[in-house]
């Protein structure tokens, strides 16, 4: 009994760090998905505006 214990402890303890591991990714991918939805909007509106231009002329 005390050998599963022991075990279970232990992969209890492993799950607990694969769920830190978990979101700490998601927290890094949350900040690198805002860097590209503003990289994805200047080009959006750099697009426009070579849009603009030629329809103005």
């Amino acid at each position: 009994m005390k050998g599963q214990d022991e075990r279970l402890l232990a992969l209890e303890e492993r799950v607990a760090e694969l769920e830190d591991q978990l979101r700490e990714a998601r927290k890094g991918s949350k900040g690198l998905r805002i860097v590209l939805y503003i990289i994805y909007g200047v080009f959006i509106l750099l697009i426009l505006l070579g849009v603009l231009q030629f329809v103005s002329v």
